[in-house]
This record gives C-alpha cells, structure tokens and sequence, in this order.
C-alpha cells in the first residue's frame, strides 16, 4: 500500500485494527541538513498521527521499528537498558518517536524493535546495499582504521518473521524494547572483501585514522521471547543480496 503522510493523512484510515506496525521512514534520512524537514515530518509529525489514530480507534498493540543508531557506539554487545547518545538526525527522531510511543503505554500494548543493520534483496539505501553498489562500480569504501564499524546484520526474510512473532506474541512487558539484530559480528571491511570475492572484483578501500565504530546488539531478550527463532547465516544472506543486483556472468 502506497500513503501519502501529509498531514491529515489518518482520516481515511479504517477500522477496526487489532495491531499496528510501523515500519515507514523518511527517504532523506542521510541527508541532513537539507533532509531534516521531511525526517521530522515522516518519523514523527505523521508518527504521531497514528499514535493518536490508534488510541482512539482501539488499537491493542503498536509495533515500532526503531534503530540501534539511538544507543552509543560501544566495544561491548548494546543491551537495551543501555545509554542513548544519537549522533545524527535520523537517530535523534527515532529516539524521539519511542518516547512517543511509551506515553501510549496505557491504551495499548507498545513494542519497540531496534533494527541492526537491516540487508537482503532489493533494498536500496542501507548499508551493504550501498557498500555492494560501491565495489561494483570500483568506488572506494572508506574503512576507519581499516576495518570500519563493527556490527550484527540483519537478514530481512528473518525480521519480517520476528515481527511477526511479536504481533501474535503473549502480552509482555509494556512498554517492551527488543533489538533485533542477527546473531554473527562482522566488520564492515569483512563485508566488502566478501562482496568482492562474489562479484570477482578487488574492492577498492581508503583507509581513515580513527576509531571504528561498534553496534553490537545483545540478543539474549530476543532469544527469550522467541526461542525457536532461526537466522539465516549471513554468508548465504550476501550471496542471495549480490545476486538479486545481478553477479556478472
């Protein structure tokens, strides 16, 4: 379903929902400043049309897509009762959603899952998205120290199913933050040799002074709500990536 979020875009919303899912973000959100407006319009002014739109239509749960850009960058696995220190735009309405959200708590069942690094076939935007279209097109990849971030990607086959296991989820704690986050660390330079070798190109890499960043999320909450949740391997998960943008024949 295509929507327009202008304002008053919920009044043609009908009822009855049992549960809502916001999964939508603004396009712009790597560019600020020329971006901020419409990050703000779409990851909270319209965000906040439907926190009221389901309270007043009875809405029984509220699912959030969030990001693991809120917490501070640390060498140790991010848990969700971590600090919060947003370096970007992007992070800082995010952050600011959630705590709309959590003021809904008394209406209804409110789910924050903050996404790690998201990847899979015919995305466009995201981080190995963008680093895939780098080394095809020899474009350098900047790598802090060598190695660049440090983080826990996301197959999204696997969270379109853990979403959907929090929507028929047992009742929880309310208001509930998760990370959901694959369970393998990779660097970024880890990535981009990877896709090198599945394109059968030398990526091109620039190395910067620096400390590289670290997004590790802890997923011993997420093991606990959904034991019998599955990953697919993030090696098979590139390789499905990669040929969904065509490997040269």
């Amino acid at each position: 379903m295509v929507t327009d979020l202008s304002p008053g875009w919920t009044d043609g919303l009908e009822g009855p929902v049992d549960v809502v899912v916001w999964l939508a973000q603004s396009r712009a959100y790597h560019d600020f400043p020329a971006g901020a407006r419409d990050m703000f319009e779409v990851n909270e002014r319209a965000f906040f049309e439907l926190l009221e739109w389901s309270r007043r239509s009875g809405v029984r749960r509220f699912i959030f897509a969030s990001t693991g850009s809120v917490y501070r960058s640390s060498p140790l696995p991010l848990v969700e009762s971590g600090p919060c220190d947003v370096t970007s735009m992007y992070a800082a309405t995010k952050l600011n959603a959630e705590h709309l959200l959590c003021q809904y708590s008394p209406f209804f069942d409110c789910i924050i899952g903050r996404l790690f690094a998201l990847y899979g076939p015919e995305q466009a935007g995201t981080l190995v998205a963008d680093t895939i279209a780098r080394v095809r097109a020899a474009i350098p990849v900047s790598l802090v120290a060598g190695t660049g971030p440090t983080m826990t990607p996301l197959y999204v086959a696997d969270c379109a199913r853990i979403i959907s296991s929090l929507v028929e989820m047992e009742r929880t704690d309310n208001p509930m933050i998760v990370n959901l986050a694959g369970p393998e660390t990779v660097t970024l330079e880890q990535i981009v040799r990877a896709v090198g070798s599945l394109l059968g190109k030398e990526p091109v890499i620039e190395e910067r002074e620096g400390t590289p960043a670290s997004f590790v999320a802890d997923i011993t909450k997420l093991r606990r709500l959904l034991p019998r949740l599955s990953f697919r391997p993030f090696a098979e998960g590139l390789v499905e990536t990669v040929v969904s943008g065509g490997l040269p024949r």
